[in-house]
């Protein structure tokens, strides 16, 4: 980034950053559970952001004890960047929140973060909105979304932000695993919430009313049995089919080999007896992103590689950065398209943006006009704290990553 790269910061800001060690692409990041303890209240205040002595202004608002807003301006660029510091030691998490409650639905990330305040029983300091979603069906992630251990939407092929009972976060490919006793043979299981075109998933409440509708797939409605599994209640080719409430909907894609032998499944007499987790690790908060640009604090090639190339240039950015062995949280957005104001950052300076706030691990989230930060007033409220750039202002988005308390012992 020409504003914090130029020349006359490049070598200050280097000598602050030890030679990243080499981790292999596609490994997950685990940057917090497996070795550190639960965040407790008491630790040392971290230091101050390093990055904010080389911008050409900067200030800083403590939103809350654990909590600082940083506003960043470069001239050089130019670039205004906004972070949301969290501290994990001072009991502050993450939270996804979905639009709609359901995969179907778009909300601004205002509203969301208003939401969740509004639910009473936990504090709220602010939020950014979080993953890339469909217009059509509108607001659908492309990625997951675990919103407080109910699977809304499952892993697909991008990555993801997820945290643990305890806060503690980790990035890395999520799958589904499980499998489906039929009344013959076992099937393998490989979508939750998620369409499969050659594979079989299973769509429970979560999801919604309705399945997604990719053509060809069969689709078998069942509903639970008291003495276990559950009982074929529909067999159907059509465009989607209806989640009972109680039940869960396994769909098998066009190219499926499970197709033929979910289609002959008889309603009202055959059983099914369905697994299903997620893995490697289970979340009780998870966000899609693409892609992911920090591990271990090398960036990731794949900032040179993920997209076209309109999608790595300059843009309005969201990101999540980890550091302080994963007690520190970074939310970060970049305003861009706005000629003498901003006008964003490239996915490889996203990245150098993370390293230099500090963050050893760091994922991409949606970014052009969807990018959006909301801060908690001082006066109680919220309000957008960057400049958006979508044409109606705040855009609508699919869900949200919002700040707020837990995941903390006292001591």
């Amino acid at each position: 980034m020409g504003a914090y790269l130029g020349a006359m910061h490049a070598s200050r800001l280097a000598l602050a950053h030890p030679a990243p060690r080499a981790v292999a692409a596609g490994t997950a990041i685990l940057v917090a559970a497996a070795c550190a303890p639960r965040a407790t209240t008491g630790s040392a205040p971290l230091p101050p952001l390093r990055l904010a002595a080389t911008a050409d202004s900067a200030t800083s608002t403590t939103v809350a004890p654990g909590v600082v807003h940083h506003r960043l301006w470069f001239a050089r660029g130019p670039q205004a960047v906004h972070v949301l510091d969290v501290d994990r030691a001072a009991c502050w998490t993450l939270a996804a929140r979905k639009a709609g409650g359901a995969a179907v639905g778009r909300a601004g990330t205002l509203a969301l973060v208003r939401g969740l305040a509004d639910s009473g029983g936990v504090a709220v300091a602010g939020g950014v909105n979080a993953d890339f979603f469909l217009f059509a069906p509108p607001g659908v992630p492309q990625g997951a979304h675990v919103q407080d251990g109910r699977v809304i939407a499952g892993p697909s092929a991008r990555p993801a932000l997820a945290l643990d009972s305890a806060g503690a976060p980790w990035m890395g490919m999520l799958r589904t695993t499980g499998s489906v006793a039929l009344p013959d043979t076992t099937l393998a299981l490989d979508g939750w919430n998620r369409g499969s075109a050659a594979g079989v998933g299973v769509f429970d409440a979560a999801w919604g009313a309705r399945t997604d509708s990719l053509p060809g797939r069969v689709f078998v409605a069942a509903r639970p049995l008291a003495s276990g599994g559950a009982v074929v209640t529909a067999v159907d080719s059509g465009a989607h089919a209806a989640i009972p409430a109680d039940g869960i909907v396994l769909a098998a894609g066009a190219r499926s080999p499970a197709r033929a032998r979910l289609a002959a499944l008889q309603a009202g007499r055959d059983t099914v007896r369905v697994t299903h987790s997620l893995g490697p690790v289970s979340p009780r908060q998870a966000v899609g992103g693409l892609p992911v640009l920090l591990r271990g604090g090398a960036i990731d090639p794949q900032v040179d590689s993920a997209g076209n190339a309109g999608f790595r240039g300059p843009n309005p950015r969201t990101a999540v950065g980890v550091g302080a062995n994963g007690r520190r949280l970074f939310l970060v957005t970049v305003d861009g398209r706005q000629a003498g104001y901003s006008l964003g950052t490239t996915l490889r300076e996203t990245a150098e943006l993370l390293r230099l706030l500090g963050a050893t691990d760091g994922i991409n989230l949606d970014g052009g006009g969807s990018t959006t930060v909301v801060v908690r007033e001082a006066a109680g409220g919220f309000r957008i704290a960057n400049q958006p750039s979508d044409s109606a202002g705040e855009r609508l988005v699919a869900n949200a990553l919002v700040v707020t308390r837990g995941g903390c012992t006292s001591r």
